[in-house]
């Protein structure tokens, strides 16, 4: 069995990819909207797309990554492990097929919030936000993508919690 990928926007718009992805596998997942049309991308190539309002959390809201928060009565946990997560505002920094990233994320204009997991911390490389681990959310240093660590997240109570909408992305 696998796991899709579910992008929700608080307000009943949901992406979800409609291929299960393979556990224990990275992957390079991409979020990008632009207008009111978000687009996941898997691995550099469009999954799905559809209509995407809102910004994460809102204006109001936390943010949250390795949790949904509100969609439908469920909250459901991501079993795995991170090791990039940027938010840039402002930029669809994908709009066509790509090559995915061989090295961790870096700042770019509009960089609003940017862990790359890799420094044997979790924190926001920006500075602009402050994160919370929720469960036992904490770094790996068995399992990473680029250096030595990642994030691990356990899939039935952990996950970051930042506060309001990823500095505005």
């Amino acid at each position: 069995s696998g796991w899709n990928v579910d992008i929700y926007d608080g307000t009943n718009n949901l992406l979800t990819t409609a291929n299960a992805l393979k556990f224990n596998t990275w992957y390079h997942i991409a979020f990008v909207r632009s207008g009111s049309t978000g687009y996941v991308y898997v691995n550099g190539v469009l999954a799905t797309s559809g209509t995407f309002n809102n910004n994460f959390g809102g204006t109001t809201g936390n943010s949250y990554i390795g949790q949904t928060t509100s969609y439908g009565t469920n909250y459901y946990y991501f079993p795995g492990y991170i090791s990039d997560f940027r938010a840039v505002k402002g930029t669809a920094v994908y709009t066509t097929t790509f090559t995915p990233p061989t090295a961790p994320l870096t700042a770019i204009s509009g960089t609003s919030f940017l862990c790359n997991f890799t420094n044997a911390g979790i924190t926001d490389a920006t500075a602009k936000n402050d994160l919370e681990t929720v469960g036992s959310a904490q770094i790996n240093s068995t399992t990473a993508k680029f250096g030595s660590t990642s994030i691990k997240f356990n899939g039935t109570t952990d996950y970051l919690r930042t506060p309001k909408s990823l500095a505005g992305a």
